[in-house]
């Protein structure tokens, strides 16, 4: 994926790193535009007529550093391209890109009367397509940082979008502004916080990516209902960067458990790219994977572990060895069990339940149906 690189400073100073030439035509952004909406349109990211609309007519490039031309289309208007904002300690964030966002509005099903609050704000796209869609008296958008906020509310100004902005701790939702009848997060999160769930309006929809063992998970659509969330997961995968990201520290050798097991599997070493369903059903406690030398390590806070080698042998099968209480490959061996035994459903069989105290229950077809259950709390 060819990437656009932006950082917004948190004192308004911007730049950009572009190989393409300038427009000469002020209004050629939306030719470019009509082409993304066709691409995202054609791959089935963008069916409905409204959100199609708002995507032609939103001019991204005013949001993005060098607003006064087109520094390069093929970047700006890619449904690809991602952008980076400044976060609060100055770090790059990535923020969602048009085929992301996409998935995310179309997941959302808003009607006309809905308000509307968007966690993440970042370069302003997302709250400007909500704008669009809903008018801005309906759209509220918050993050972390408040040179952030400001400059993308001056960017969004001059485009002729005025939604609420703030900047605040996003975990803590927006209360002065609640109730919502949706919730859009834009940024994966490791556990979802009640106060969002506090602030939607009975029967509204929280849409979060639920990272799994830090990497990418599936896109939950939560409602509110009885004093809990619950719903199904989005049929697609949209892969969202972390609200808080972080490499994972390796589990240091004193802390590991002795080897207890050792054998071979022809199972892929990194599920989480090559089957995220599977991963998403085996991982649910497991920290960040990462690798030593030329295997993949898996650990679990009790300092069980486990390393799957890289390169297989010449019938396929890698060494496996793992120690400790938790057989931790064996959860993935059983996770790819299940799979194949239920017939290998895609995403939008599977539903989560999310209650006060932080108890999570993933569910399969219905809600009586549990799968797995665990408790996640909000860092």
């Amino acid at each position: 994926m060819k990437a656009l690189h932006i950082v917004i400073g948190l004192l308004g100073d911007v730049g950009v790193s572009s190989d393409g030439d300038a427009a000469d035509d002020d209004h050629a952004w939306a030719r470019y535009a009509a082409r993304m909406v066709g691409e995202l349109a054609g791959r089935g990211h963008l069916h409905h007529p409204a959100w199609q609309t708002a995507f032609a007519e939103i001019p991204r490039h005013k949001l993005l550093p060098d607003a006064d031309s087109i520094a390069d289309p093929e970047l700006e208007f890619a449904s690809t391209a991602v952008a980076t904002v400044a976060g609060p300690d100055g770090a790059d964030i990535p923020c969602a890109s048009p085929v992301q966002l996409a998935g995310l509005l179309e997941a959302l099903r808003v009607e006309d009367d809905h308000r509307v609050l968007e966690v993440g704000t970042g370069t302003g796209y997302g709250a400007a397509l909500l704008g669009h869609r809903l008018g801005d008296t309906a759209v509220c958008s918050i993050d972390r940082a408040a040179g952030l906020i400001a400059t993308t509310r001056d960017r969004l100004a001059s485009i002729g979008r005025h939604p609420r902005l703030d900047a605040r701790d996003v975990l803590g939702g927006w209360p002065e502004q609640a109730p919502y009848d949706r919730i859009l997060v834009t940024r994966a999160v490791s556990a979802v916080p009640w106060d969002w769930a506090e602030q939607l309006a009975e029967d509204g929809i929280l849409a979060v990516s639920l990272a799994m063992a830090g990497e990418a998970g599936p896109l939950a659509l939560l409602r509110r209902v009885s004093g809990r969330l619950e719903g199904r997961l989005a049929r697609r995968l949209v892969r969202l960067p972390a609200l808080a990201a972080g490499a994972q520290a390796a589990l240091s050798p004193r802390r590991r458990a002795a080897l207890h097991d050792e054998f071979v599997t022809r199972l892929p070493p990194e599920p989480w790219h090559t089957h995220p369903l599977v991963w998403f059903l085996a991982a649910l406690q497991l920290p960040r994977p990462w690798h030593e030398d030329d295997t993949t390590m898996l650990s679990s806070p009790d300092g069980s572990w486990c390393s799957i080698a890289l390169t297989p042998d010449d019938e396929g099968y890698r060494v496996v060895r793992q120690g400790g209480g938790v057989s931790i490959w064996s959860r993935v061996e059983a996770a790819f069990g299940w799979w194949h035994e239920w017939g290998q459903p895609s995403w939008d069989r599977f539903g989560l339940t999310v209650t006060p105290h932080g108890q999570y229950r993933v569910w399969r077809d219905s809600p009586d149906q549990v799968i797995s259950r665990f408790v996640r709390f909000v860092p």
